[in-house]
């Protein structure tokens, strides 16, 4: 995973991480590359947001994620990248261990 961006929230215990998942089934780039077909693209997907708050960290499920940030994914194309989710989590995990 890479950082891409880190903001402390003013008068909370609380930062915000943006991250990106450069390896695996839920890289950003095999995502993108599967699914990010429209004239319009999709970018503002990335970078993923965990929040630290309390040493608890917390993101978004990659479902229902990728499911808002492409309303127009058909039952085919997430076929394409149905292992994404459970590889993000992964990811996730992977990364809180360090």
């Amino acid at each position: 995973m890479s950082k891409v961006f880190e903001v402390a929230i003013p008068g909370k215990q609380q930062v915000l991480f943006g991250v990106g998942i450069t390896q695996g089934d839920g890289a950003d780039k095999l995502i993108m590359d599967t699914i990010d077909k429209k004239t319009l693209k999709h970018s503002a997907h990335l970078p993923y947001g965990l929040l630290v708050s309390d040493h608890k960290v917390y993101a978004l499920a990659g479902k229902f994620r990728i499911a808002t940030s492409f309303p127009d994914l058909g039952m085919f194309q997430f076929n394409d990248i149905s292992d994404a989710p459970d590889a993000i989590v992964d990811s996730f995990k992977a990364l809180t261990k360090k």
